[in-house]
């Protein structure tokens, strides 16, 4: 049997995804202005001047809430990684692309691109084993395009065949690392700046793969 949506079902629909987004925004500032300590459920319905009750119709608690957060984060930086890999010149300059986009993503987003951040980096289980896989499925998306770069180098030749997931992996642990060193390029002499310890990262990783 085949269900048709009602054009009222619709609507409802559309409107719910509104004020989900408007949440969201309410939520994304006080992080923002306030840090991730202060977003509650009550302080973000202090903030919206809404009851705790109706929030809890949206998210099920603060860890659906951050999950929701991270998971605009993901989907936000996804865009600006294919403008950087519809730039590559080669496959392996795409690869390297890869790195410049998340870089290119911090600057210009800086909150969102930390809480995109704190789902890969932060030690601590913070998210239920539900909201953490709604977060995997959005960070699966990322590395899918990551996979197609690399596949498409082994096809042109430039890196041999291998298991692809585990390089995407491992070209993310070491694009993800590096972006923790980048506070520290003030303090230090050019040559020693993040996107040149990148470049050896990344040019070590594909030197390895090399066909």
């Amino acid at each position: 049997m085949v269900h048709t949506i009602t054009p009222g079902a619709q609507r409802r629909q559309a409107r719910r995804a509104a004020r989900q987004a408007a949440f969201l925004d309410a939520a994304q500032h006080i992080l923002e202005t306030e840090g991730a300590q202060a977003l509650t459920i009550a302080r973000l319905a202090r903030e919206l001047g809404v009851a705790v009750g109706g929030l809890y119709r949206y998210f099920d608690g603060k860890d659906a809430l951050e999950a929701a957060l991270q998971v605009r984060a993901i989907d936000a930086f996804a865009p600006l990684l294919d403008t950087h890999l519809d730039q590559a010149t080669d496959p392996l300059d795409a690869v390297h692309r890869i790195h410049r986009a998340w870089r290119d993503f911090g600057d210009r987003s800086p909150a969102l691109f930390a809480l995109a951040d704190q789902s890969l980096s932060s030690p601590e289980q913070t998210l239920s084993d539900d909201a953490a896989l709604h977060v995997e499925q959005a960070i699966r998306a990322v590395l899918e395009r990551c996979d197609r770069v690399l596949e498409a180098a082994v096809g042109e030749g430039e890196l041999a065949p291998g298991p692809t997931r585990l390089r995407t992996l491992a070209l993310w642990a070491a694009v993800h690392g590096v972006a923790h060193f980048r506070k520290r390029d003030r303090l230090l002499p050019e040559d020693q700046h993040s996107d040149k310890v990148a470049k050896v990262l990344i040019d070590g990783l594909l030197a390895g793969w090399s066909a």
